[in-house]
């Protein structure tokens, strides 16, 4: 009999693994499918983010319209505050194709350790990242991704959208 038991305690945490790595296989496969149409990062669907991130890309947004607003009031032809390049993965051009290679999970937080591959260069230029994750409302949602490639001081996705608004707080007077 406690075999039986143990063996069933077992079962029970087996499955609730792979139903909790099904839900963000899930996750991350729509958001990665929608980035490989080029779709824009600003237009991707939100309710796979989190909290957190939808706000970040929402101020940057904010951020990068009042700045083209400003330059068309004064007839400039400078370039306005923007994001350029892909943000959901460390190579500026993005990715033709992706793989989780791994997924950790620890209570309401997860690691999947990203697989990515950009093929429009010679040799194909092939990566890993990391995207972390959060449970909100008891569903898995994208919130960060950590750059293992990077060239820059910007470590993560987060801290690129941190440092846009921080930029454009500290020189949003240039301008006037």
């Amino acid at each position: 009999m406690k075999y039986a038991s143990f063996f069933l305690i077992i079962s029970i945490v087996l499955l609730s693994c792979t139903k909790e790595e099904d839900s963000i296989k899930e996750v991350v496969g729509n958001t990665y499918n929608q980035l490989l149409k080029d779709i824009d990062f600003r237009l991707i669907d939100s309710t796979n983010l989190s909290n957190e991130l939808n706000r970040l890309i929402k101020i940057n947004n904010e951020i990068e319209l009042a700045d083209m607003k400003k330059l068309e009031a004064i007839h400039s032809t400078d370039k306005p505050i923007m994001i350029e390049g892909d943000i959901f993965s460390s190579n500026y051009e993005g990715i033709t194709s992706y793989e989780i290679k791994s997924i950790t999970i620890e209570g309401q937080r997860a690691r999947s350790v990203m697989y990515f591959e950009y093929k429009y260069t010679k040799p194909v230029y092939h990566w890993t990242d990391t995207l972390l994750l959060i449970k909100e409302s008891n569903k898995w949602k994208i919130d960060d991704m950590i750059y293992f490639n990077h060239d820059t001081a910007t470590l993560s996705m987060k801290n690129i959208l941190n440092y846009n608004i921080t930029d454009y707080k500290n020189n949003s007077n240039y301008r006037n």
